[in-house]
C-alpha cells in the first residue's frame, strides 16, 4: 500500500501573525520611517527567524503525519469467533506474514455475529468481516449501511434442512400443516423454509406455526415436543441428526436451494487499499483448499467453539460446499429472492435492489472459481 503524505499550506498560512510581523510588514508599504543600525539589524534577522519557525512548524507536522500513518499502516479484521476460517488464519498467523511484505499489521478485533460485523464496517472500526449469513447483508443494505461484498461462501445444499422427531410421521413438508416449525428468525434457513413451504402449497403464519427461536432454545423445544419441526443450518442441523429420536426430513429443500454467506469489506479500505483486500483474498482461498485436504482443523475447529462432538463437526465440516469464490451474478440473483421473501414476510420495511450493493470485482489467482 503506498501511502501519502498531505501537508496543508493552510495551516501555515491561518497562524496570525505576532505584533512585530504585523509593523514589519507594514514598513513594506509607503515611505520607510528613519531606523537605527540596531533596529536595522534586528529587522534583518526577522526573515531568518520566520523561516526557523516556518521550518519548525513543518517538522512537527511530519513527525504528527508520520504518526498518524503508522497507526493506519495495519488492517483491522472483525473477528467473529464462530467463522472457522478467520479462527483458523489467526492461528496460522499466514495473513500476518503476507501482509508484512507490504508493511501493513493486523489487528483482529472480536466482534459478535451478523450485524455487528456490518455496523463496525460501516463505522470505519473494522477493515474486514468474518463470515455472515446471507440475509445479514440484506438488513445492513436496509439500514442504509455501507459495505462492499467481498467474496461468498456457498454451502453444501445439504448444509440447511428440516429435522423431526422420529414419531411425529413427518416425511415431508407437507405434512406440516396445522403444526409448528421452529426458526431462527430471519436467518438463511427462516428464509429457505418460507419458500419450501409455499412450494408445498402451504402458507406460512396461517398453515403452519412459525415460531421464532435461538437454536438452543430449538434443540430443547423439539425434543420436549413443543415443535414438530426445526428449520436450521450446519452445525445445528449436523448435531441434530445425531441425536436420538431426530431425523432429517429428507426433500425438505431441493438440491440447488443452498445457503450462501459473504464475507463483506469497507468500501473505503477496499478503494484505498486494493492490493492488500487482493492479499486477504488469496490467503483466504488458500486455507480453504488446506483445508478440504486437512478436514480435522476444521472439525477440531468448530467442535471447540459449539461443543460439537468430533463426529458432527467432521458431518457438517464435509458439506462446506465447493468453497469461496468472488461474488458471482447468480449469487446477486439469490440474495434478491431472498430480499423479496424477507420483504413479503414484513422483515424487511422496503424492497431493494441487491444489485446496487457494491462487490469486489479483481480477480484472485487463488480462485478455485476462476
Amino acid at each position: 500500500m503506498t501511502l501519502g503524505l498531505n501537508l496543508r499550506p493552510s495551516r501555515l498560512a491561518s497562524l496570525k501573525m505576532r505584533p512585530r510581523q504585523r509593523r514589519l510588514e507594514s514598513l513594506g508599504h509607503g515611505i520607510p520611517a528613519p531606523q537605527s543600525s540596531s533596529r536595522r539589524q534586528n529587522l534583518a534577522l526577522c526573515p531568518a527567524i520566520a523561516v526557523l519557525i516556518a521550518w519548525a512548524l513543518m517538522m512537527s507536522s511530519l513527525v504528527l503525519a508520520g504518526k498518524v500513518l503508522a497507526e493506519e499502516g495495519k488492517v483491522v479484521i472483525g473477528l467473529d469467533n464462530a467463522s472457522p476460517l478467520l479462527t483458523i488464519l489467526k492461528k496460522q498467523g499466514a495473513l500476518e506474514a503476507a501482509l508484512a511484505e507490504r508493511d501493513l499489521a493486523v489487528e483482529w478485533k472480536e466482534l459478535a455475529p451478523g450485524m455487528a460485523i456490518m455496523e463496525a464496517l460501516h463505522a470505519g472500526s473494522i477493515d474486514v468481516g468474518s463470515d455472515v449469513a446471507g440475509t445479514v447483508p440484506l438488513f445492513a443494505q436496509s439500514a442504509g449501511l455501507e459495505f462492499t461484498y467481498f467474496l461468498q461462501d456457498r454451502l453444501s445444499w445439504e448444509a440447511t434442512g428440516v429435522v423431526a422427531t422420529e414419531d411425529a410421521s413427518i416425511t415431508g413438508l407437507g405434512y406440516l400443516k396445522g403444526r409448528s416449525l421452529g426458526v431462527g428468525k430471519a436467518s438463511g434457513a427462516h428464509c429457505l423454509a418460507l419458500r419450501a413451504l409455499r412450494r408445498a402449497g402451504l402458507n406460512p403464519g396461517i398453515d403452519v406455526k412459525i415460531i421464532f427461536m435461538t437454536p438452543a432454545q430449538a434443540s430443547e423445544a423439539l425434543e420436549s415436543g413443543a415443535i414438530d419441526a426445526w428449520a436450521v443450518s450446519d452445525p445445528y442441523l449436523a448435531t441434530a441428526q445425531m441425536a436420538p429420536g431426530i431425523r432429517k426430513v429428507e426433500g425438505a429443500f431441493p438440491p440447488g436451494e443452498a445457503e450462501i454467506r459473504f464475507f463483506p469489506i469497507s468500501t473505503k479500505f477496499l478503494a484505498e487499499n486494493p492490493e492488500a483486500a487482493l492479499i486477504i483474498a488469496e490467503e483466504l482461498m488458500k486455507l480453504e483448499k488446506w483445508l478440504k485436504a486437512n478436514p480435522d482443523e476444521l472439525a477440531e475447529s468448530q467442535a471447540g467453539f459449539y461443543g460439537l462432538s468430533q463426529e458432527a463437526a467432521k458431518l457438517a465440516g464435509s458439506r462446506r460446499g465447493p468453497g469461496l469464490t468472488k461474488v458471482s451474478d447468480d449469487a446477486v440473483k439469490w440474495q434478491q429472492r431472498m430480499a423479496d421473501i424477507l420483504l413479503e414476510a414484513r422483515l424487511l420495511s422496503h424492497p431493494l435492489n441487491v444489485a446496487q450493493a457494491p462487490r469486489w470485482s479483481q480477480k484472485a489467482e487463488a480462485s478455485p472459481g476462476d
